[in-house]
Formats: C-alpha cells, sequence, structure tokens
C-alpha cells in the first residue's frame, strides 16, 4: 500500500479512525515501512532495465 502521509496513516490506525485490519483485529504497531525518493511501480524496483 503507498501511503503518502505516514504520521496521519499512523494516527488513524492508533485511534481506530480507519475501517482496517488494525481495527478489526487490535493491532496498533508499525512493523517496517520502507521510504523511497520516487513513486515507481513495484515490481520495477531492484530491476535491471531491458
Amino acid at each position: 500500500m503507498l501511503v503518502v502521509d505516514l504520521p496521519k496513516r499512523i494516527w488513524e490506525h492508533k485511534n481506530k479512525a480507519a475501517d482496517s485490519f488494525t481495527s478489526k483485529y487490535d493491532s496498533n504497531k508499525l512493523v517496517y515501512f520502507e521510504e523511497h525518493p520516487t513513486i515507481e511501480p513495484p515490481g520495477s524496483r531492484g530491476q535491471a532495465a531491458g
């Protein structure tokens, strides 16, 4: 999932403001995220051109 505003998304999950997996299973810890300088399709990351 692409998240543009990570602090907002974390707040939504911690406050159960979004109807999501975290509210359903009472989970609110961020385990992992990646920051990238550009938005590109996940399949193209790490692949050589050509």
